[in-house]
This record gives structure tokens, C-alpha cells and sequence, in this order.
């Protein structure tokens, strides 16, 4: 059968029709080849940058050069690229001088938007007679802080100079590594009457302090009597903790920080006491007295509510109408609950002298191993 077909095909190429057909056949293979290698071409110069279209990207690319090496800024090549498809609006793949400014504009015209909304926020804040108090109260606090910070250095050994500096750091170190996190301006280089208050301030304690220590002692007796200026030292400085606390977290919130971030930004003020402790060769537990953790954690605690009733009076005034409380709570109340809630956190630990507010990590698991044997046996 195969064989008489194989025969057969000299023969059917003869006929008329199949040789046509045959003809044809070849005649669209030959036009489908040669449509292809036209495409193929067409699709390869398309892919090719024109002339123009490169020495374009060249300009633009020697462009960011030059500028970013003038700013002190070495960029990439990679880095360019990313700028010039970022200003680029038309879609050609080229960035024009017009398109480079506007690029730049749109980037300034954020951060001006952003500084413009954060000076109303201040300017709301200042507007109060209760915020007038509070920066009153953190100044006063500082002040406080540095005479602390001097007596201590003092007692350890140091002489005026050497304890003027620890009471500085001691009433200004919080604040100033606050405002470094947030890039904001230093206090005290921008009010240089602080450091001069503080300054003072440490003089007075290095040589007052004893003196009136000396004074309130009992005939005969070789100390002050217990808890004689130790109770009235221990308020002043929870006031000026909750009233520093306050301060530090409305920095995060002015600058449109996030709230978890500017309550962080409370416990700043703590590295005051932390920078003592480890100039005068003391432990350091971010506390001031009764061996309690009170200092960090009343910082921490008044901060936090001031930034919640902050949260609650935004979220209550962010429409057209009032959610829950006509007017929002007003920021008088969201500071005294703030400073309120260190001084109450402080008085706490006070009470529970000599026991920490926290357990140790030893405490902890010497305790959580004791309730897991009573819990076992009773099974």
C-alpha cells in the first residue's frame, strides 16, 4: 500500500490543481518569512534610543551629577535614573529643566505644607493660659533638676566646677536629646537664660544645700531629721517630671510625629538623671529615690495619657460636628491628667518604699517558678 503510494505522488504532482496548490503554498511561506523579518527589524530599531533621546539622557544625567556634587552629594548612576523617572511628567523618558523644577518644587512644597501645619498646632497650644503654666513648670523643673544634680556630685566627692557641670547635664541632658531625636533646635542654644538659670542654680545647691541641711539638724544630732527635706524634694521633682514629660511628648506631637512616638519622646527626660548617675559612679536605675523604677515609668505613664486625651480630642473634633464632647477636651485638662498621672505614680512608689513598682528578672522567675510548682502539685 505504502508503496503504491510513494509511486503515486509523481503523478499527482503532475495534475494542474496540485501543482498550483503547491505554488501558492510556497508563495505564502516565502510572504509569511519575509513579513516576519520585517517586523523583527521594525521591533529592533524601535528599541533603539534615537540619536537625540540619548545624548538627552546624558545631559540630564551629567546634570544631577554636577548638581548633587555641588550640594556635597555624590549620586549614582542608578540613583540619577530614579530621579529622572520621577521627573518625568511626558512620558519621553527625558528630564527637562522644566520638569527637574517642578520635581523640586513638589518635594519643597511638602515640607513647607508640613512646617506650616506644625507652627498652627504650636501656635493652638501656646494660645492656652494652662500651656503658659506647664512651660513655667518644666523651666522651674530643670532648675530643680540642676540643684539635685550638683548636690549629688557634690556629695560624691566633686568639687564646684565639676558639680556645676553634672547638675547642667542632670536638669538639661532630657530636653536636649529630645529635641536631637526630632531635629528640632536645643532649647537652651536657642534660650541661652536656662542654662544660665541652671547654672546658677547649681552654684546655689553646691554651697546652700549643705549649709541648710546643716542648719535644720537638731541640737546634737548628726543628721537632718529622716524625711525633713527629703519629701519636699521628692514632690517638687514629681511635678517637674510630669510637667518635662508633657513638654517632651507635645515636641513629638507638634513636629506630626506618630502618638506611639511622642509618648517615647517623654521618657527623654529621664537620660538626665541617667547621665548623673553615671558621672558621679552610680547605679544606674533611672530613679531618684526609694530604689524604685518610679522615675521612667512616671515619665512614661504621664506622657502617655496626654497623648491619649490628645488622640480622643482629635478624633472627636476631625469632622464637621463634635463625635462626643462639644469642644473636645480642652488642653488645660489634658495637662493636669498628664502631670497628675506622673505625681500619682510617684506617690505611689513613694508609699511603697523600699519595694520596687516592678519585680527583677530573678524576682520574676523565682516567683513564676514557685506558682507553676503549686499549680503542678495541685494537679
Amino acid at each position: 500500500m505504502f508503496l503504491h503510494c510513494a509511486r503515486a505522488r509523481p503523478l499527482i504532482r503532475e495534475l494542474p490543481l496540485a501543482r498550483g496548490f503547491e505554488l501558492s503554498l510556497a508563495r505564502g511561506f516565502r510572504c509569511t518569512s519575509r513579513r516576519l523579518c520585517e517586523n523583527a527589524a521594525a521591533s529592533a530599531a524601535s528599541q533603539k534610543p534615537p540619536a537625540d533621546h540619548k545624548a538627552a539622557d546624558e545631559k540630564a544625567l551629567n546634570f544631577l551629577a554636577e548638581r548633587g556634587s555641588s550640594l556635597g552629594i555624590r549620586l549614582s548612576l542608578r540613583e540619577r535614573q530614579l530621579i529622572i523617572e520621577a521627573a518625568d511628567t511626558d512620558g519621553d523618558g527625558k528630564m527637562s529643566n522644566e520638569e527637574w523644577d517642578r520635581l523640586v518644587s513638589r518635594h519643597a512644597m511638602a515640607s513647607n505644607e508640613r512646617l506650616t501645619l506644625a507652627q498652627f498646632i504650636l501656635r493652638s497650644i501656646d494660645q492656652q493660659h494652662g500651656q503658659q503654666l506647664l512651660r513655667v513648670t518644666a523651666r522651674v523643673g530643670a532648675t530643680f533638676f540642676a540643684v539635685t544634680g550638683a548636690n549629688v556630685a557634690g556629695e560624691c566627692g566633686m568639687h564646684v566646677f565639676g558639680a556645676t557641670l553634672v547638675g547642667c547635664i542632670t536638669g538639661l541632658a532630657g530636653g536636649t536629646i529630645n529635641s536631637l531625636l526630632i531635629g528640632s533646635t536645643v532649647g537652651w542654644t536657642r534660650d541661652p537664660a536656662l542654662l544660665a538659670y541652671c547654672m546658677a542654680a547649681c552654684v546655689a545647691g553646691f554651697y546652700l544645700w549643705p549649709l541648710a541641711d546643716r542648719l535644720m539638724q537638731p541640737e546634737g544630732g548628726s543628721g537632718a531629721p529622716p524625711g525633713s527635706d527629703s519629701v519636699v524634694r521628692y514632690s517638687i521633682e514629681s511635678v517637674a517630671l510630669g510637667a518635662a514629660a508633657v513638654v517632651a511628648a507635645q515636641q513629638g506631637i507638634v513636629q506630626g510625629l506618630h502618638p506611639l512616638i511622642s509618648l517615647c519622646l517623654g521618657v527623654t527626660i529621664a537620660f538626665g538623671g541617667a547621665g548623673r548617675d553615671l558621672l558621679c559612679g552610680r547605679e544606674v536605675r533611672l530613679n531618684h529615690m526609694s530604689g524604685s523604677q518610679s522615675y521612667a515609668v512616671a515619665a512614661f505613664s504621664g506622657a502617655g495619657v496626654y497623648v491619649l486625651l490628645r488622640e480622643l480630642h482629635v478624633w472627636n473634633c476631625s469632622g464637621s460636628s463634635v463625635k462626643l464632647v462639644t469642644g473636645g477636651v480642652p488642653i488645660g485638662l489634658r495637662i493636669a491628667m498628664g502631670v497628675g498621672t506622673s505625681v500619682a505614680i510617684r506617690a505611689y512608689a513613694w508609699w511603697r518604699r523600699p519595694d520596687d513598682l516592678f519585680w527583677s528578672m530573678d524576682a520574676a522567675a523565682t516567683a513564676n517558678e514557685e506558682w507553676l510548682s503549686r499549680l503542678l502539685r495541685s494537679q
